[in-house]
């Protein structure tokens, strides 16, 4: 219950009245100026967020463990919307106008709720959806991941200024690691048969920190730096990393990609991930940055 200063025209004159309002679930305010009730109809701008939904179409949802889903909201007539809770992929500001977004989430590791606040001058509007993991049903394990990290989970179009692999060679990756995280990277594909592409790495800007190694692999699972992965490579400032949806290319020279299938692609600064920290150029930086850019053949 909120109250607020009304001017309301009543007897043929103006009077100020101090009104005690509630807004209900059908968006309906009703107001109590000295005992009389007054109903008002308000416009949908009222409800500031009017759907907010996890990948089974409601506000909770049970998603296998360390697989991506998708959270989707629809708003009208906000002017600002921020996430909250989740992990980092949800948190920050997201797209306020008038219209229905998706958001895609990399993987969770345990049940987590998300928030999603938007506002419209004083009017604020909050929705939660808890989202729970079902770890009997994943193809995945966080056993892989390398021991004492953090994940960091993102997706790929978020890490390379909107665009998918394969979609632009004008992009670039700055991916920021401090020595006690790795990344877990979803929706990396290739979706173009007998296709090659290659990223080249070089060293980042001066206003960030070099890695001295790093160990990227491509699997369907996050956090998978095992052999076991589609591919495994260890990488310097200076190399070179070529991908390929031709089955009859050399793996030892190509990571050979599925066209149908969607991978994560993980990132640690250590050669050796479940034997060794990870570590930068300079041994007194306690981050350093990956940094490369994707070229055609």
């Amino acid at each position: 219950m909120k109250t607020v200063a009304l001017l309301m025209l009543m007897v043929g004159s103006a009077q100020a009245a101090n009104l005690a309002y509630e807004l209900n679930e059908g968006k309906v305010l009703k107001a109590n100026p000295n005992n009389a009730t007054y109903t008002l109809n308000t416009s949908p701008a009222l409800g500031l967020i009017t759907a907010f939904v996890g990948p089974c179409g409601g506000s909770e949802c049970t998603v296998p463990k360390l697989n991506p889903f998708t959270i989707s909201y629809t708003v009208s007539g906000a002017t600002f919307c921020s996430g909250s809770g989740g992990i980092d992929a949800w948190l920050g500001i997201k797209p306020s106008a008038d219209g229905t977004y998706e958001i895609e989430v990399p993987f969770l590791a345990a049940d987590t709720s998300f928030v999603l606040s938007c506002s419209a001058g004083a009017l604020e509007h909050s929705l939660v959806i808890n989202i729970l993991v079902d770890e009997q049903n994943s193809n995945c394990s966080d056993v892989v991941f390398p021991p004492g990290l953090t994940a960091v989970a993102n997706t790929y179009r978020q890490i390379n200024e909107g665009f998918d692999f394969g979609q632009s060679t004008n992009s670039t990756v700055e991916l920021t690691l401090s020595n006690n995280e790795f990344a877990a990277i979803s929706g990396f594909f290739l979706d173009q048969t007998n296709f090659r592409r290659r990223i080249v790495f070089e060293q980042a800007p001066t206003n960030y920190n070099l890695i001295e190694s790093a160990t990227i692999t491509v699997s369907e699972c996050p956090g998978d730096f095992t052999d076991n992965a589609v591919c495994k490579r260890t990488v310097n400032n200076f190399s070179n990393m070529f991908f390929s949806t031709n089955p009859a290319d050399n793996p030892v020279l190509y990571c050979i990609m599925d066209p149908t299938k969607t991978y994560y692609i993980n990132y640690v600064t250590t050669p050796d991930p479940y034997n060794e920290a990870p570590y930068c150029q300079n041994g007194g930086d306690t981050e350093c940055t990956i940094f490369y850019s994707e070229t055609s053949f």
